[in-house]
């Protein structure tokens, strides 16, 4: 879920009932994306994940790839809801 204030990401949850390490990718690109604009949003790359959590994320690199993954979608859903384009809901995945 992604709320917005002043045109920034000011709330944005999420649900996995994955590994530790899922768990921390995806806190890890909530807080990346706390405070941006959308279009600032968008730029945030499984990379920047890696990145910032190093050598822990030895061979599970597909979380951060599910992570940022999920914010993109999540983002694509923000977009469309705010335009009020009626769209089926439905899970493509999650974390």
């Amino acid at each position: 879920m992604i709320q917005t204030v002043l045109q920034k990401i000011s709330n944005i949850l999420f649900y996995t009932d994955g590994c530790g390490i899922t768990t921390t990718c995806g806190s890890l690109t909530t807080e990346l994306v706390k405070g941006q604009t959308v279009k600032d949003a968008l730029k945030v790359s499984p990379v920047d994940i890696i990145d910032k959590l190093g050598e822990s994320l030895e061979g599970s690199f597909h979380c951060a790839i599910l992570a940022v993954s999920t914010l993109h979608n999540a983002i694509a859903d923000y977009l469309l809801k705010k335009r009020n384009v009626k769209v089926q809901s439905y899970v493509l995945f999650q974390l």
